[in-house]
């Protein structure tokens, strides 16, 4: 299992000025318009499709019960928005090749350590 990182707007801000060489601040807010952008149009429409990426979109939940752990109480979960991310089809093949070429390099990696 591979470990998990977490991306920041910064990480990725940083990756943009060693790729174009553009300056740091630069980099900062061409990464904070798009992400900002992303966001202002899936709260305008409710759903946003970035092309071969995915699709960001607002569900609404209802009110509804729920259970209070500690004190087995019924309460009343409020009505809420939750935004979603679905990942486009191109976009899960490509990490489901990645994840089958890694696979494959472990089990080459184990199998010539068995070897040794």
């Amino acid at each position: 299992m591979q470990k998990s990182i977490t991306i920041t707007k910064e990480l990725i801000a940083d990756h943009l000025k060693n790729q174009l060489g553009f300056s740091s601040l630069i980099c900062e807010e061409i990464t904070y318009t798009i992400f900002l952008e992303i966001l202002t149009l899936t709260q305008e429409n409710n759903k946003t499709m970035l092309q071969n990426f995915g699709t960001w979109k607002i569900n609404h939940k209802k009110t509804r019960p729920g259970l209070n752990i500690h004190t087995g109480d019924t309460v009343e979960i409020k009505a809420r928005n939750v935004l979603r991310f679905t990942p486009a089809k191109s976009l899960k093949e490509k990490i489901n090749r990645i994840i089958i070429i890694l696979n494959f390099i472990d089990i080459n990696i184990r199998i010539c350590y068995l070897q040794m």
